[in-house]
């Protein structure tokens, strides 16, 4: 029978020495830190860079998929951003890519709904703006101008971007188009483009279909 090592031994007993020391709290965390594995590295990291066969070359900054999207009605270099399960990051799901190619295609004729629902709103919410302390006559009429015509929104818009939210499982094909805008400059505008069609204007805060 083999004999067990002194320094084996010694490390066993200072073992159940320091469990004895420890609280039955402290105890119960050791125990959870163990089986979930809280600070192993993850096996397989996420790719930095893709080509995407759908969204097209994709680069993952952190936090989201960045890339271009290929929607020339919105101008040009439209900047897209694909969410992820950030609990477990992924490349893109196909109901990510085709929520993007039931839209992207389509932009020029949904900029006729786009630009509807953001006078709506915009309408609706300007006096507020308006209210503010440090708002003069110049800054209003530069920031929270009255609008002459439905068009003249677009110039208080800036380019805007495409942002795929994440989806894993069927449901609405869902893409948001999101502006930054001279009225509020902490939070912008988001349009919800839900199955093809523009359903409403949030901001881009609001990650709700």
């Amino acid at each position: 029978m083999a004999k067990r090592s002194k320094s084996s031994a010694t490390g066993k007993a200072q073992k159940r020495k320091l469990a004895r020391d420890m609280t039955p709290g402290e105890f119960m965390e050791l125990a959870f830190m163990r089986s979930r594995a809280w600070n192993q590295p993850s096996a397989e990291p996420l790719q930095k860079r893709s080509i995407d066969p759908v969204l097209g070359p994709l680069r993952w900054d952190g936090s989201f998929w960045a890339g271009s999207a290929k929607a020339p009605a919105l101008g040009t270099k439209v900047a897209l951003r694909v969410a992820a399960d950030l609990d477990d990051p992924e490349e893109p799901t196909e109901h990510q890519r085709a929520a993007y190619a039931a839209v992207a295609p389509r932009v020029a004729t949904l900029r006729p709904q786009v630009e509807k629902l953001i006078v709506s709103h915009y309408n609706a919410v300007k006096e507020n703006y308006r209210d503010g302390v440090l708002m003069t006559p110049a800054r209003i009429a530069r920031q929270v101008p009255d609008l002459k015509k439905p068009a003249d929104i677009w110039r208080l818009l800036s380019k805007p971007a495409i942002h795929v939210p994440y989806a894993k499982r069927k449901g609405p094909k869902l893409v948001m188009i999101d502006f930054d805008c001279t009225w509020d400059d902490e939070h912008g505008v988001r349009v919800v483009i839900r199955d093809g069609r523009a359903t409403r204007v949030t901001t881009q805060d609001d990650e709700h279909a």
